[in-house]
C-alpha cells in the first residue's frame, strides 16, 4: 500500500523513513523488553545517578520539542512541494530521525538506565547512512542545485 501523503513531484512522505526504522526496531523492542524483564542486564556498568537522570530528561524534552518543530515544519512544506531549509532544517537536512538519534533514544537510555537503547541509536544511525542516499538522489532530482547547495551547508544529522 503506497502512503496517501506526497509532494506535487509525487515524493513520498515517509521517503526511506520505514527502512530505517524496521532497522532499529528489533533494539529498540530489546531495549523494552530488558527494561521490563531483565534491568539489571540493561543497566549502565558504571555508577548511575542524578546526574544521569537530569541528563537524560533535557535530551529527551529537548528532542520531542526538536521532532515536533521537524514535523509541523515538515507538514507545512512538504505538501507545497516545497524545500524546507529553515527553522531546524538549518540544523540537520533529517531532524526528525536526529531527534531520536540524538535526543530521544539518548535521553530514555539515561532516564531508564539502559544501555541498549544507546544501541538503538546507533543501529538507527546506521541504517540512516546506509538508506538516506536514496532518498538524496531524489531530492536533488527534483530540486536541483538549491538541494546540491543545502547539502553542502547542512550536514545529515548534527555531526
Amino acid at each position: 500500500m503506497k502512503p496517501k501523503f506526497h509532494s506535487p513531484y509525487q515524493l513520498s512522505a515517509t521517503g526511506v523513513g520505514p527502512k530505517i526504522f524496521r532497522t532499529m526496531l528489533p533494539f529498540l523492542l530489546a531495549g523494552i523488553a530488558f527494561q521490563i524483564f531483565l534491568p539489571s542486564v540493561s543497566a549502565f556498568p558504571f555508577r548511575y545517578d542524578e546526574i544521569l537522570i537530569f541528563t537524560g530528561w533535557l535530551l529527551l524534552v529537548t528532542g520531542i520539542l526538536f521532532w515536533i518543530c521537524a514535523v509541523v515544519q515538515f507538514a507545512k512544506g512538504f505538501p507545497k512541494g516545497i524545500l524546507i531549509t529553515t527553522g531546524v532544517y538549518l540544523i540537520s537536512r533529517n531532524p526528525i530521525y536526529t531527534a531520536w538519534i540524538v535526543f530521544i533514544l539518548p535521553g530514555l537510555a539515561g532516564i531508564l538506565n539502559n544501555w541498549i537503547f544507546l544501541l538503538a541509536a546507533l543501529t538507527m544511525y546506521i541504517a540512516l547512512i546506509r538508506f538516506i542516499g536514496e532518498e538524496e538522489k531524489m531530492l536533488a532530482q527534483v530540486f536541483g542545485e538549491s538541494y546540491q547547495t543545502y547539502m553542502k551547508k547542512v550536514n545529515r544529522v548534527l555531526f
